[in-house]
């Protein structure tokens, strides 16, 4: 292993380049604010299309039931006749 020698200049040099590639508090504080802006808009998306879901659903069932109630009516109504042709 090769062993490199630093001066003091160089090492000043090297953690003063350091300091200026980190961020400040103002602007950790920029970018949590921007993650918890676009965190409360996936929340209220999540549940906007959760209560369209569960109103589809809704409608869906309904849709159902009445499909059902008019399948027992038409049942009601031709099951003579289908006696009569058979």
């Amino acid at each position: 292993m090769v062993e490199k020698k630093v001066t003091l200049e160089e090492l000043a040099e090297m953690i003063s380049r350091g300091f200026e590639a980190t961020a400040t508090k103002v602007e950790l504080q920029g970018v949590r604010d921007e993650v918890q802006s676009a965190r409360d808009e996936a929340q209220s998306f999540r549940e906007h299309v959760e209560n369209e879901f569960q109103s589809v659903r809704s409608e869906l069932g309904m849709f159902r039931n009445e499909t059902v109630s008019e399948l027992k009516e038409i049942k009601t109504v031709l099951g003579p006749l289908v006696r009569i042709v058979a």
